[in-house]
C-alpha cells in the first residue's frame, strides 16, 4: 500500500477562517506556526503557535514581532528551534534576497541574523525551506537553465553566502500548483496540488542521497486535489500536514495529517532476496514433501541487513546444498523450534471458540500486546520477524514473514475506533521486490494482505527469539551460467549417482563442473537452479552449449533420471539471456538418463 492513504488527524482548530495575509509553518513536535502577515492588531507581522498536544484546540504563543507588517514579497520557515526564518525575496536593501530570523527565546522580539545572500532578489517562481542545520533551500520552480525544477542551498555555516548544492533535478519546471517542503533527512517532498494523473493531491518526494535525480515516493493520496486555500508542511516523522484556510466544513482553519508509516531502514527491493521462496524439501522418511523456507529466508535477509553485508543478487533460486541454500536451510530450523510455544499456544482452538480472541490480540497496544512488541523493535529500526498462523482451508498456510514498518492511523492501539486503520508493511519472502501491506479484515475477522486479498491468515505474533548471525559473503560472478532442471516422473537418487555439467566453448574448450547436484537425491517433480561462474572475460558468443554426464551404473540396481525441462540462462554484467530451454511433459520427459544413456549435450541455437 502507497504512503499518504490514511488521515491520522483530522480537525477543524481554534483559529478562524484565514487567507493570503496567513502563512504557515509546521514545527519539528508538530506544533502549527501561523504567520499573520499584515491586518494585524498589532500592526507587525504576528506569530501564533496551536499546539499538537491539544490537537491545534489551544495557542501556546500569540504575538506580535519585531518585524514590520509582510506581503507577497516574504516567505517564512520554521528552524528546529522553533527560531522564525523571514525571507524577504525583493525590495531589498542589499538587492540580494536576505535572510531575517527571530528568535524563538527572544518570544520573536529580536533578531538573531539579518543578512543579504549570494541570491539575487527573487519572486514567485522561487520557494523556500529551511533544513534541520538550518541551511537555507532554494527552489526554483520554472525559468531555469536546466530546464527542470531546481535545488539550490545556502549554507547556514557561511551566513548564506555560499551555495554547497546547485543543481537540476528529475523533476520538470513547476508552477503554482506545486508545493515544496523538506524533511529531516533533506529529502525534498513535491506536493502536488491539481492537474495530477490520479486525481488526488499527489506527494513525490526527491531523495537527497541521489542529489535529487531520483523519486523515491511517487504517489496519490487520500485528498482530493486542491488549489491556493491549501497550505502544506512536513513534521519530523515524514507525516503531511494540510491546512485548508477557508471553505470549510468546521469555519475554522483545518488541519488534516497525511500519515506516513513508521518504517525501518529494510527496503524489500534491496535488502530482501531477489528470488521467491519456492523451495520444495523432502523429509528423509517417506518421501513427505514441504514447501518453502519463509523463515529461513527472513532470518538470513534480516542477518545480511544487520551485519551490513549486501543480499546475495542471485535472482534464481540456490540448489540443495550450495552455500546460500544451507545457510537458509540451517536458519529455518532456528527459526521455528525456538517458538514452538507460539505456534502451540495459537493451534488450541477447539472448534474454533477462540478466533475472534486470537485475532483481536493483533491489534493491542497495551504493554506487553503485539502492537507494543512490534513498535519497541520497528521504533529502534529493528526489523521484526512474524509468524503468521493459517486460519484452515480458506486461508494461506503457517508462514513467516518480516514487519518492516508500521502505521496506526487513527487507531490508538485500545480495541476502539479506527481499528481498520492499523496495517504493517511487510517483506515477504514469497514475492520478491515487493512491499506488502498486513491489515485487519474486521468483518471476517481475519489478517490479509491489501495487495493481495486471497493471502489471509487468523493471526499474527512478534517472533523475539530471533538472535542474529553473520552470513557468508556470496560475490556475484561477472560471467555465470544458470542451469534450471526440472526432474520429471523418477528421480536423480544422489549419492554415487550424481549429474556433471561440461560448458562448451566455441574455441573447443570445456570448463567442468561436477556433480552439481552435491550428492544430494532431487525428487521427482522438483527444480533445481544451478549457478555456474564463468571466466569474467566470458562473452555471450563464446558458449555454445552444456553437456549433462551422469554417473549411473546400470544394472538391476542402477539409477534412472528423467529429465523434464532444461532452460539455460546466462548472464555477463548486468544483462540476462535466455539462452536454450526446452521440455517435455510428465509422461514424455525431454530426455531420461540410464545407466546405457548417460551423456547428452544441448547446443544453443
Amino acid at each position: 500500500m502507497a504512503d499518504y492513504q490514511l488521515f491520522s488527524v483530522q480537525t477543524g482548530t481554534a483559529l478562524q477562517e484565514t487567507d493570503d495575509r496567513f502563512a504557515f509553518a509546521v514545527a519539528t513536535n508538530g506544533d502549527l506556526f501561523v504567520i499573520q502577515k499584515s491586518g494585524t492588531s498589532t500592526h507587525t507581522t504576528e506569530v501564533h503557535i496551536l499546539s499538537a498536544e491539544s490537537n491545534y484546540q489551544r495557542f501556546i504563543v500569540q504575538t506580535g514581532t519585531v518585524l514590520q507588517e509582510t506581503d507577497d514579497r516574504f516567505a517564512f520557515a520554521v528552524a528546529a528551534n522553533g527560531d522564525l526564518f523571514v525571507i524577504q525575496k525583493s525590495g531589498t536593501g542589499t538587492h540580494a534576497t536576505e535572510v531575517h530570523i527571530l528568535s524563538a527565546e527572544s518570544n520573536y522580539q529580536r533578531f538573531i541574523v539579518q543578512t543579504g545572500t549570494a541570491l539575487q532578489e527573487t519572486d514567485d517562481r522561487f520557494a523556500f525551506a529551511v533544513a534541520a542545520n538550518r541551511d537555507l533551500f532554494v527552489i526554483q520552480k520554472s525559468g531555469t537553465g536546466t530546464h527542470a525544477t531546481e535545488v539550490h542551498i545556502l549554507s547556514a555555516e557561511s551566513n548564506y553566502q555560499r551555495f554547497i548544492v546547485q543543481t537540476g533535478t528529475a523533476l520538470q519546471e513547476t508552477d503554482d500548483r506545486f508545493a515544496f517542503a523538506v524533511a529531516a533527512n533533506r529529502d525534498l517532498f513535491v506536493i502536488q496540488k491539481s492537474g495530477t494523473g490520479t486525481h488526488t493531491t499527489e506527494v513525490h518526494i526527491l531523495s537527497a542521497e541521489s542529489n535529487y535525480q531520483r523519486f523515491i515516493v511517487q504517489t496519490g493520496t487520500a485528498l482530493h486535489e486542491t488549489d491556493g486555500r491549501f497550505a502544506f508542511g512536513v513534521a519530523a516523522r515524514r507525516d503531511l500536514f494540510v491546512i485548508q484556510k477557508n471553505g470549510t466544513g468546521t469555519r475554522t482553519t483545518e488541519v488534516h495529517i497525511l500519515s506516513a508509516p513508521t518504517m525501518t531502514t529494510f527496503e524489500s527491493r534491496r535488502d530482501g532476496f531477489k528470488f521467491a521462496n519456492e523451495f520444495i524439501n523432502v523429509t528423509p522418511v517417506f518421501d513427505i514433501t514441504f514447501g518453502g523456507l519463509c523463515g529461513g529466508m527472513v532470518y538470513s535477509a534480516l542477518d545480511y541487513f544487520n551485519a551490513h553485508i549486501p543480499v546475495p543478487v542471485q535472482t534464481y533460486l540456490p540448489a540443495q546444498s550450495t552455500m546460500l541454500e544451507s545457510y537458509i536451510y540451517g536458519r529455518q530450523q532456528e527459526s521455528v523450534f525456538p517458538n514452538a510455544d507460539k505456534w502451540t499456544e495459537l493451534t488450541f482452538n477447539p472448534f474454533g471458540a477462540r478466533n475472534d480472541e486470537f485475532f483481536n490480540w493483533g491489534l493491542e497496544a497495551k504493554a506487553g500486546g503485539r502492537i507494543d512488541e512490534l513498535r519497541q523493535l520497528i521504533d529502534s529500526n529493528k526489523p521484526a520477524p512474524l509468524g503468521l498462523r493459517s486460519c484452515g482451508d480458506d486461508c494461506a498456510g503457517d508462514h513467516q514473514v518480516l514487519a518492516i514498518g508500521y502505521h496506526m492511523g487513527r487507531y490508538k492501539g485500545d480495541l476502539g475506533d479506527h481499528k481498520e486503520d492499523f496495517r504493517i508493511q511487510i517483506y515477504d519472502p514469497n514475492f520478491p521486490n515487493e512491499t506488502l501491506t498486513l491489515a485487519p479484515d474486521l468483518d471476517a475477522k481475519r489478517w490479509h494482505y491489501l495487495e493481495r486479498m486471497d493471502k489471509k491468515w487468523l493471526a499474527y505474533f512478534v517472533d523475539k527469539k530471533y538472535v542474529p548471525k553473520i552470513p557468508p559473503v556470496i560475490d556475484a560472478a561477472h560471467a555465470e551460467l544458470v542451469v534450471k532442471f526440472k526432474t520429471g516422473g523418477d528421480d536423480l537418487r544422489g549419492g554415487n549417482d550424481n549429474v556433471h555439467v561440461a560448458v562448451l566453448f566455441r574455441d573447443g574448450t570445456t570448463i567442468d563442473f561436477p556433480n552439481v547436484n552435491k550428492g544430494r537425491r532431487w525428487i521427482d517433480h522438483s527444480r533445481q537452479d544451478v549457478g555456474l561462474d564463468l571466466p569474467a572475460s566470458t562473452q555471450f558468443n563464446d558458449v555454445i552449449g552444456i553437456r549433462l554426464d551422469t554417473t549411473f551404473g546400470g544394472g538391476a540396481f542402477g539409477d534412472n533420471w528423467n529429465l523434464e525441462r532444461l532452460t539455460v540462462e546466462m548472464r555477463v554484467g548486468n544483462v540476462s539471456r535466455v539462452r536454450f530451454h526446452q521440455a517435455g511433459t510428465p509422461d514424455s520427459p525431454l530426455q531420461r538418463f540410464t545407466g546405457d544413456f548417460k551423456r547428452r549435450e544441448f547446443r544453443f541455437p
